[in-house]
């Protein structure tokens, strides 16, 4: 699996070159083998989210 940029006029998308469904069938087994409730997956996915959003702004700058 690896990070792609690409480029739609003038915005950047960051995409993985694999399957949406795999992507979320191996977070689910990591979400699995840590004993997380589905509520604690969401806000630990949510924050993540922000982080990477954040992290691809300052990558711009």
């Amino acid at each position: 699996m690896k990070l792609r940029k690409e480029e739609k006029g003038n915005r950047l998308f960051y995409g993985l070159d694999k399957d949406l469904l795999d992507i979320r069938f191996e977070l689910f087994e990591v979400l699995q083998k840590h004993n997380l409730t589905i509520r604690e997956a969401v806000k630990i996915l949510e924050i993540t989210s922000k982080e990477i959003m954040i992290s691809m702004k300052d990558e711009r700058l």
